[in-house]
């Protein structure tokens, strides 16, 4: 097992100038550049890596949402999105995309356009389909679809240009494993349908933004082809762009978010909304200091102030432990929670595992105690859970920040992979925070009196007047 730093990485993909690699037209390094660079570090360090999505067994359209009419012509703001939502009474809400449409629609035309799961690598199939709180939402699943069929077609028609495409990618494989000393092999096939997803979908989505006409596209979630396909087309069309911040900006993640500031990147929005100073670290990010725009986070803004309801299995008797699960680290941290939970047996302690959205699917017989009570679905608010439990457990994830939001005590575990960055933050913090290696050093933490965080440093975390700073940045976008 290796040790990759941020800079490694960086230093091949420029030694090697992939950024500048082209072939048909397409500067293919984009295509698939954050799975790549995914790939090498979870082979090389061990890691799970990203979560491969289910086989889909059918696909199923809504006409309605898939018809993209005149009306949405010259829209002021396009917003490029997946399926991924939690429930919110009967509906189910993007906890980004529907904030901002909230926010602007009475003053500005929107349009959202969403893409189907199976054009990425997230178990989001069935979400694609619920009742949504997006008023003005069109799917991109008969595009997608065409663009499976196409690829196929180029495959059989183009026997020579995908030979040239795939001598391309095994030379690329070659530098990779020579390089880090490891066999990415497994990769060529899906590089080279990404590569042909470009070819043959560009001037089909080219003349969708022609005719959308947007004053900026606002872009939420990884950039995987869809999404960088939009943006790559944005950019030719010097439309401006916009990335709502995901998740935390650390100095070693998210790995695809990394780069030289001061080069072109065909994949990079013009702006990035920031949820604060301490959730975006600067360190080799992709955008100039002058580009990121502290926002803070609207959903999480509106849950605070809000009454959340609870689950109805909440008992006054029992204490509440929150495991939050990573994807990369599900192995190793679903382990710990087995361990946890056998050290509590006859206690009044009740461990809740909230797995991470990309582990749909995955099973951790390890958690099957009468003590553990699992949260699979995606769609479940992780916010209500963290307003009922005692303490939280864990390893890189926002959610930890989250939880801090509704003051509830952390343990940061220590674990073979590291989270430096997080550590890094949570440093700062006067009160609230422990630190732990091993069960033991857990049990000790939980018997005594915990300390929540404090005011002052939970404020700081994220930006304050999310709407109004929003809003006011949107504008000076638009109106630029």
């Amino acid at each position: 097992m290796k040790s990759l730093t941020v800079n490694d990485i960086l230093k091949f993909e420029k030694s090697h100038k992939l950024k500048e690699r082209s072939i048909y037209g397409i500067n293919y390094w984009y295509c698939r550049r954050t799975r790549t660079l995914n790939d090498i570090i979870s082979i090389a360090c061990g890691q799970q890596g990203m979560c491969d999505k289910e086989k889909v067994k059918k696909i199923k359209f809504f006409m309605d949402r898939n018809y993209i009419g005149k009306e949405y012509n010259n829209v002021d703001v396009l917003m490029i999105t997946d399926a991924r939502r939690i429930k919110q009474e009967e509906k189910y809400e993007s906890i980004y995309t529907d904030e901002i449409e909230a926010l602007i629609k009475d003053k500005l035309k929107c349009l959202t356009l969403e893409e189907p799961s199976w054009t990425s690598y997230i178990n989001m199939y069935e979400s694609h389909h619920y009742n949504c709180t997006t008023e003005n939402i069109k799917y991109v699943d008969i595009y997608e679809l065409q663009a499976k069929i196409k690829i196929q077609i180029f495959k059989r028609l183009n026997i020579i240009k995908l030979k040239h495409i795939s001598d391309e990618i095994e030379h690329l494989i070659d530098e990779i494993n020579e390089y880090f000393d490891i066999d990415v092999s497994s990769i060529k096939q899906d590089f080279i349908e990404h590569i042909i997803y470009f070819i043959v979908m560009k001037k089909k989505y080219s003349k969708l933004i022609n005719r959308l006409n947007p004053k900026c596209i606002i872009f939420y979630y990884r950039d995987f082809p869809f999404k960088t396909l939009i943006q790559m087309i944005a950019k030719e069309k010097n439309i401006p762009t916009i990335e709502m911040q995901h998740g935390t900006y650390t100095e070693d993640e998210p790995i695809e978010k990394k780069g030289d500031s001061n080069e072109e990147w065909k994949n990079k929005p013009d702006y990035l909304f920031s949820f604060g100073k301490l959730q975006t670290t600067t360190s080799s990010l992709i955008y100039k200091e002058n580009q990121i725009k502290f926002i803070g986070n609207l959903f999480l803004e509106r849950k605070r102030n809000e009454n959340i309801k609870l689950p109805q299995w909440v008992t006054e008797t029992n204490r509440y432990i929150l495991i939050i699960s990573q994807s990369s680290m599900g192995e190793y941290i679903s382990k710990f929670a087995s361990e946890l939970a056998e050290s509590l047996r006859n206690t009044n302690y009740k461990i809740i595992y909230k797995f991470h959205p990309n582990e749909a699917g995955r099973e951790y017989e390890c958690l099957n105690k009468e003590n553990i009570i699992q949260v699979k679905d995606s769609s479940e608010e992780i916010y209500k859970y963290q307003k009922i439990c005692y303490i939280q457990v864990g390893i890189s994830s926002t959610a930890i920040f989250e939880g801090l939001s509704f003051f509830l005590p952390t343990i940061l575990l220590e674990n073979p992979e590291g989270a430096y960055g997080i550590e890094k933050i949570l440093k700062q913090f006067k009160k609230g925070i422990y630190y732990a290696s091993d069960i033991e050093e857990v049990l000790k933490i939980i018997e005594k009196k915990i300390e929540k965080p404090t005011v002052e440093d939970v404020d700081g975390l994220w930006e304050k007047n999310s709407s109004a700073n929003f809003f006011r940045e949107l504008k000076r976008i638009i109106e630029y």
